[in-house]
């Protein structure tokens, strides 16, 4: 899967170039982005509940936080 490794589930990814990550939500839709890669992974949807919390402006921000980025296939 390119540069990341899964590990035991999706909130323990890592890039595996040791960069950091950052995990977000699209609407119910949840990700990992590793920002020197430029890539990000879909983890999931609606496995945690912080994304009802969350509003389509925040949404949009996340979107656009990875235009450009590679979007990696599991």
């Amino acid at each position: 899967m390119a540069n990341f490794d899964l590990g035991e589930c999706f909130c323990e990814v890592k890039c595996k170039h040791g960069h950091e990550t950052r995990l977000f939500n699209i609407g119910r839709a949840h990700f990992v982005a590793c920002d020197r890669c430029r890539t990000y992974l879909w983890v999931g949807s609606n496995l945690m509940s912080g994304w009802r919390r969350e509003s389509e402006g925040v949404w949009r921000r996340n979107a656009r936080s990875v235009r450009g980025y590679r979007m990696l296939e599991c």
